[in-house]
């Protein structure tokens, strides 16, 4: 078993192509030109991220010349595979009053958790942007950026939630697993198993 030697995590990359195979659809025997067209990314990105499953024994590789992937085709058994390489995609958060109107987000934390689980919502509007939305739009605004409170909590993830997004605004079930995967509260770690288990 991969995990038993080697727990450093996955770049991002390499998370969403599994991610994505879990949930969107299945990328085995997909050449690197098909995923990268159908994620948004460079034809190099995704060979690195191949190559990083592979070397983490997560993945065959099939051909020579036009690469294909190969993937544990059982989901449940591929998800406790890979998890001790997987992280939450969430690298900063904030508060703010009002989301700029040019900017692209998602649903995200006890929002998202709620619309999946059985988990209450708690009122406050939770939102996920990209790295990107927040360097290039806000970083540098101090006047709509609060670290401690304001009436939408952003999370700044270190990939685009739209590229695995599944349902309506909503991120995707198995990035909001691995936000809450920590959490102390004992109803929110059994709606993550019942989460689990809807969307494998």
């Amino acid at each position: 078993n991969a995990k038993t030697y080697n727990n450093e995590y996955l770049q991002p990359v390499s998370q969403i192509l599994l991610l994505y195979h879990l949930q969107n659809e299945s990328i085995n025997g997909m050449d690197i030109d098909t995923i990268a067209n159908k994620l948004g990314y460079s034809n190099m990105a995704i060979s690195r991220a191949i190559r990083e499953l592979h070397n983490k024994n997560l993945c065959k590789i099939k051909g020579k010349r036009n690469l294909t992937i190969e993937l544990e085709t059982n989901k449940i058994k591929l998800w406790w595979l890979i998890i001790d390489y997987l992280k939450s995609p969430v690298i900063k958060t904030f508060y703010m009053d009002n989301i700029p109107e040019e900017m692209r987000f998602y649903s995200s934390n006890l929002n998202a958790l709620s619309f999946y689980t059985n988990i209450a919502d708690y009122g406050k509007k939770c939102i996920a942007i990209t790295k990107n939305s927040y360097y290039k739009g806000i970083k540098n605004n101090t006047e709509i950026i609060n670290s401690y409170e304001g009436e939408i909590f952003v999370e700044v993830w270190n990939y685009d939630p739209g590229k695995l997004k599944t349902i309506k605004e909503f991120v995707d079930p198995l990035s909001l697993y691995l936000i809450f995967r920590e959490s102390p509260d004992e109803r929110i770690q059994n709606e993550l198993k019942n989460l689990i288990e809807k969307f494998l």
